[in-house]
């Protein structure tokens, strides 16, 4: 008899232990969706960062480097593939970067992974490590 007594009490406690879990859970994905940035990443040209001194792209290559820009994602990528050998850093980690912010809503998966790639073979005396820190919170 004393042990059927107990049994509602039981139930009751695990019911709420579960409602508190859904809660806190809930309460965090609330808080995380608001400390994503919205809007386009600030541009690069808040950092003084002047592009023209970072090396690691040949002169030669500098030409097809501006048209490519001037002709949006699409053909950035399609300049990288085809340079980016003969590319070294801090340039070329800049150059990508670049090609993440403009291909971050139309290919997400693709601008995570470039990101990814220059923020994990970029030091941290690099002249482009306020960038990726700026960038950060626009890819989670």
């Amino acid at each position: 008899m004393g042990l059927i007594s107990w049994m509602p009490a039981i139930r009751f406690k695990r019911r709420m232990i579960v409602a508190a879990l859904v809660v806190v859970v809930g309460v965090g994905v609330l808080v995380s969706r608001r400390s994503r940035p919205s809007g386009p990443p600030p541009p690069a040209s808040a950092l003084w960062i002047d592009e023209r001194a970072l090396t690691g792209v040949p002169v030669s290559l500098r030409p097809s480097l501006e048209e490519a820009r001037k002709n949006g994602a699409l053909s950035l990528r399609e300049w990288m593939r085809q340079n980016e050998k003969r590319c070294l850093d801090p340039l070329l980690g800049w150059i990508q970067l670049e090609y993440a912010v403009l291909a971050r809503e139309s290919k997400p998966d693709e601008a995570r992974v470039y990101f990814e790639m220059v923020k994990t073979r970029t030091g941290t005396n690099s002249p482009i490590v306020r960038r990726i820190v700026q960038l950060e919170p626009y890819f989670p």
